[in-house]
């Protein structure tokens, strides 16, 4: 991340908001994140969430 650009350290810092702990427990939301994924057939998307 040193490296990164404004960008790129936007996207995750989103990405980590999106998944803390709120209404939902962050593992739900991580689950729907892996439906979504399988839903639209992105492989990139699936092993990010598998991961």
């Amino acid at each position: 991340m040193k490296y990164a650009g404004t960008n790129i350290k936007r996207f995750y810092n989103i990405d980590w908001q999106a998944y803390n702990g709120g209404a939902l427990p962050a593992k739900t939301k991580e689950l729907l994140g892996l439906v979504a994924s399988l839903v639209l057939r992105c492989d990139d998307c699936i092993m990010y969430h598998l991961i």
